[in-house]
């Protein structure tokens, strides 16, 4: 009885661990996203580059 429980109380702290590396690993991927499409976009105005109009 007591050794099911701290089974269960293992998986559902590992699953904690591996919900909050998710989190992390996609806060992180976001602000990649960001400093580099802001990076991008820093080069293309400083060549004076402009991006065609969005399609409709």
């Amino acid at each position: 009885m007591a050794e099911e429980r701290a089974d269960r109380l293992e998986e559902e702290r590992e699953e904690r661990a591996h919900a909050a590396v998710a989190e992390e690993r996609a806060r992180i991927a976001r602000e990649l996203h960001d400093v580099v499409s802001h990076s991008i976009r820093v080069i293309a105005g400083a060549d004076g580059v402009h991006a065609p109009p969005a399609s409709p």
